[in-house]
């Protein structure tokens, strides 16, 4: 076993804080290591930045599906109240008597016994007694007239106690 002995003084911990005190200037440590300024990306900093990049890619995804999941939805809904409501005019057109039309101003039908002028409203009882339709008159022609339920236009044409007129 061999014993080395220091030559040189061991550093002071409190070597700046010494110096300071003695009213001498405190220089800077010379040693390999420093300590160098945090960056945004190192230890925790990275973490945080990864976290909220996935955090957002995954919330940007979940907008994605819900619109097209909503959208998809909404298409089906409009076509099953396009078929609904096909059904229910054709429904609605055996249930619709127009008797007379009167082209002066302003313009009068009469639409199962009842007079009737262009923005007025009727309302209709289906066959199976369940349900009432309201339909407004949208436009009173020349041998037919324009019922509106709000989502769809119905024509009516002119019916005669007679049958068709022919021409002699």
């Amino acid at each position: 076993m061999r014993i080395i002995w220091k030559s040189s003084p061991s550093p002071r911990l409190l070597n700046t804080v010494a110096s300071d005190i003695a009213g001498k200037k405190a220089e800077p440590p010379t040693g390999k290591f420093s300590l160098k300024r945090a960056s945004l990306f190192s230890g925790n900093g990275r973490a945080i930045f990864v976290g909220i990049v996935v955090g957002a890619a995954i919330f940007a995804i979940l907008g994605v599906t819900y619109t097209r999941h909503q959208s998809q939805k909404r298409q089906r809904e409009a076509g099953a109240r396009a078929e609904a409501s096909s059904a229910s005019a054709l429904i609605l057109t055996n249930q619709i008597q127009v008797s007379a039309i009167s082209l002066g101003e302003p313009r009068l039908a009469i639409v199962n016994g009842k007079q009737v002028t262009e923005g007025e409203s009727i309302t209709i009882t289906t066959p199976d007694q369940l349900t009432t339709v309201r339909l407004q008159v949208v436009k009173i022609a020349d041998g037919r007239i324009d019922l509106s339920d709000g989502t769809q236009v119905i024509t009516v044409r002119l019916e005669t106690s007679r049958g068709p007129i022919r021409k002699p």
